[in-house]
């Protein structure tokens, strides 16, 4: 595949899935380049624990993300939080596994002796005025069109339907 054919399927992906172009092309261009330095001559030269940038699988990540999402409620600032469930949760969506994930939400909820109402958290996400203003503000900082705070928790909402029975 040439280079404008990869950045054509980038962009049909961006446009069909809602997700800023420039952050798949970056994703994509990191994929590449680890695999090429691990086939590479040059492979013996790198630590492998290092180009292991995948460490956490998606399911750790989503767990930590809403974890955190969760115990701050509105008083949140990091929005990138936000837009990453909702990047994972639909590109990668085939990705995930369910079982890996609801055990990861159990490990780390534990770990982080996160034991709240997650409804009631949700609610106060889901209605906060100041998360609003804020996702607004991130979104036209990191130029991400035609994806509404709305939009993010929708898809917040359908994770957490997902791992509700797991979860306390």
């Amino acid at each position: 595949m040439n280079s404008m054919q990869v950045k054509d399927k980038i962009r049909n992906i961006s446009n069909n899935k809602n997700i800023d172009f420039s952050v798949l092309l970056r994703s994509y261009m990191y994929e590449r380049f680890i695999e090429r330095l691990a086939y590479s001559k040059y492979k013996t030269m790198f630590d492998y624990k290092f180009l292991n940038l995948k460490s956490y699988n998606l399911e750790t990540i989503l767990a930590e993300k809403l974890e955190t999402i969760l115990s701050k409620k509105d008083l949140s600032s990091r929005l990138k939080d936000y837009y990453d469930i909702y990047l994972i949760s639909t590109s990668a969506k085939d990705k995930i596994d369910l079982n890996v994930l609801r055990n990861a939400i159990d490990r780390t909820f534990q770990k982080r002796k996160f034991n709240a109402r997650i409804k009631e958290h949700f609610e106060i996400i889901k209605n906060s005025e100041l998360l609003l203003t804020r996702w607004n503000a991130y979104a036209a900082k990191n130029n991400i069109k035609n994806l509404s705070y709305e939009d993010v928790i929708n898809c917040l909402e359908d994770l957490i339907k997902i791992i509700e029975p797991v979860t306390v």
